[in-house]
């Protein structure tokens, strides 16, 4: 019993520590200077975004289980696997992910600037 309770214990951190580092990649993904993303606009499920850079564009959308980007001429992009649930909120420059996965809920906090309207 108390061998498969440290098995059991031990594949559940693993699990979970895999989760924490997927939603620090996908922090580390959206604040990126590569990127260089503007919030173009803002859905209660889903963000408009622009690379500064290069002009493309995108969507961040739940579809089924994963949370991916969408660019506007095709494509996609999966950052975040497992997700039952996704919301978005902002208050600038704030950006509120809020994110549920199997075991745990979470609100991720994103510095990402809105493109200023000419």
């Amino acid at each position: 019993m108390t061998t498969c309770w440290h098995l059991c214990t031990n594949g559940h951190q693993e699990i979970s520590g895999d989760r924490d580092f997927s939603l620090q990649q996908c922090i580390g993904l959206l604040e990126s200077d590569h990127l260089d993303l503007k919030i173009i606009d803002v859905g209660k499920y889903t963000i408009s975004l622009k690379n500064n850079k290069t002009g493309a564009r995108y969507y961040l959308s739940q579809h089924n289980e994963m949370i991916q980007f969408i660019g506007f001429s095709g494509g996609h992009i999966p950052i975040l696997y497992h997700v039952k649930s996704f919301s978005v909120a902002y208050d600038e420059p704030i950006l509120f992910l809020k994110i549920k996965q199997e075991h745990q809920n979470k609100t991720l906090k994103l510095v990402i600037p809105m493109e200023k309207k000419d």
